[in-house]
């Protein structure tokens, strides 16, 4: 259709089974479209583009190398705040948040590891399941995109191991999410935000899951 172009076509591993730049785990803010792509130069890095051929162009090399890195989910808070993952070195953590500058994107907090799904804002904060090797870590975390406003809110059964939580949904003031503490099994959950949760439902008694 007339107006519609190839924005950008990326120089792609040749060498690799591939056959294209696999652009993906995208999203935008403040008028920056910022995405993930493979390129030979590169590897699978982050990028951003302003609509534009020009304005196309690799935002950071958060990895060195071809190998590059391994850029998952992207989610927006409502003043634009981003934050994505990055697995490429889980021991060091992988919450991150980009901005138009290289030098912006940074890691939030050091050590801290949040799973690729289950992400929802409630306004500009961020609710997520997440995880640090310090013991009792594991639970519903809250970030405001600063290294000291991530924490741990709510303390939940180690669910790298699990069944753990697996949605999550806000409606209104209302956080539902799914997730085990250990005396309930895997239930349904729901607290009013920014408080920590304290209600649970169950269709099983004791430490039975729910399915």
């Amino acid at each position: 259709a007339e107006g519609t172009i190839l924005l950008k076509e990326f120089d792609y591993i040749a060498q690799s089974n591939w056959n294209d730049s696999l652009p993906g785990h995208a999203t935008t803010t403040d008028g920056t479209f910022f995405f993930s792509a493979t390129t030979a130069e590169l590897g699978h890095e982050l990028w951003k583009s302003d609509g534009t051929i020009a304005g196309t162009v690799p935002l950071s090399d958060i990895t060195p190398g071809i190998a590059g890195s391994s850029i998952g989910s992207f989610s927006r808070g409502i003043s634009d705040l981003v934050i994505f993952t990055n697995n490429t070195a889980p021991q060091t953590g992988n919450h991150w948040r980009p901005d138009a500058t290289e030098q912006g994107t940074r890691q939030v907090k050091a050590g801290l590891y949040a799973r690729d799904y289950g992400f929802q804002f409630g306004g500009n904060t961020l609710y997520f399941y997440g995880w640090t090797v310090e013991p009792n870590s594991t639970g519903l975390w809250t970030s405001d995109g600063t290294s000291e406003g991530t924490r741990l809110i709510q303390p939940f059964q180690d669910m790298t191991s699990g069944w753990g939580y697996t949605i999550a949904s806000i409606v209104n003031d209302r956080f539902f999410f799914s997730a085990d503490d250990g005396i309930h099994g895997g239930e349904l959950w729901m607290g009013r935000l920014p408080e920590i949760p304290t209600r649970w439902s169950s269709t099983h008694g004791g430490n039975n899951h729910s399915y």
